[in-house]
């Protein structure tokens, strides 16, 4: 049997959710050596540490097996619901896992030419030292963001506690810069989120470079709602230009809101370079309080599926029952222990 080889490379773009991870892979996908999966995965690393349960991929029905999985996990099925019944191996070839994974890209590329195929799953920031030792050749852009911005654009969307996004934002920045440290040069790109929103005529060209394709100004162009003109309103265009949009947590929580916040991260806050307002912290949440908050998130993530899908009765529910969560201004002293503040 012929090995297969990977010609094309993996890119992984990750940070914690709410750090521009899509409005970068959409400027990307402009690019035509660039190929972006449109939804977040999540399942790579599951398949990678599961592996063996299939036996020797180079087998060619142990491979199609695990790729068939791979094409009925969620994300893939709702890209394209008869993907798997269609998927196969080349049995004339040798698979291992990453170049399976290059297989699956490539049937959702509609054979697309292009030398990256690009994932965009934020919280694979977590996992960068599982997916380098299964993609050999992988690339990582870090983009990294004020936690407190990611804790308003989380809570604002989504009505998230701000505590646990700040709580899980020190975390991940800290594994995410440790594992990109150990990786050989040329692999892990650290982006700063703001200064790429402020200046993306130079920091986009110093992207490519380390991509190694050729830089155009179509890249600084997007579809992506709140960029350009600012509607909400998103569309295949790339009719927007990357705007700043920074620092307006300032004004969306309350003094003692913020203060709170940078008890928990004011460190990792000051490390990455951003000014806190108050005198730096490491704090960490008890166990239960996550959990609790955990479970607050999930209801909240609930709601609002439920509040777009237009099932009025049951989303009123939860509006009453979430009402007060979902104000950064939480007016209820029970509420704000409970709820993040």
């Amino acid at each position: 049997m012929k090995k297969s080889s990977d010609k094309r490379t993996p890119l992984f773009i990750v940070g914690m959710n709410g750090s521009g991870t899509t409005m970068l892979a959409d400027c990307l996908s402009r690019h035509p050596e660039c190929f972006v999966f449109q939804g977040e995965t999540k399942v790579i690393p599951f398949f990678y540490e599961n592996q063996e349960k299939y036996g020797d991929l180079k087998i060619p029905a142990n491979a199609n097996r695990l790729l068939v999985d791979m094409a009925r996990s969620f994300v893939f099925w709702r890209e394209d619901s008869n993907a798997y019944k269609q998927m196969t191996v080349d049995e004339s070839k040798e698979y291992d896992f990453s170049s399976l994974v290059e297989h699956l890209y490539h049937h959702y590329s509609k054979g697309k030419n292009y030398r990256y195929w690009i994932d965009r799953t934020p919280m694979y920031a977590m996992r960068i030292d599982l997916l380098a030792k299964a993609f050999p050749t992988a690339k990582f852009i870090h983009l990294y963001r004020d936690g407190r911005d990611c804790a308003r654009s989380l809570h604002r969307r989504w009505s998230r506690s701000p505590v646990r996004t700040i709580y899980r934002w020190k975390k991940l920045v800290a594994k995410a810069g440790a594992d990109g440290a150990t990786l050989d040069s040329g692999r892990y790109m650290a982006v700063c989120y703001e200064t790429l929103t402020k200046n993306p005529e130079t920091i986009m060209p110093e992207i490519t470079n380390f991509l190694g394709i050729e830089y155009s100004e179509v890249l600084l162009k997007s579809a992506m709602p709140y960029i350009g003109d600012g509607t909400r309103k998103r569309d295949n265009a790339a009719s927007g230009s990357i705007l700043e949009n920074s620092g307006k947590w300032r004004t969306y929580f309350t003094e003692k809101q913020i203060f709170k916040l940078e008890s928990i991260a004011g460190f990792w806050l000051k490390k990455m370079g951003y000014e806190t307002l108050y005198e730096v912290g490491d704090r960490n949440i008890s166990q239960f309080l996550h959990r609790w908050l955990e479970f607050y998130d999930r209801m909240c993530l609930v709601y609002h599926r439920v509040k777009r899908v237009k099932y009025h009765k049951i989303g009123n529910l939860f509006k009453r029952i979430l009402k007060k969560g979902r104000s950064a201004r939480i007016q209820s002293k029970g509420l704000k222990k409970f709820m993040g503040f």
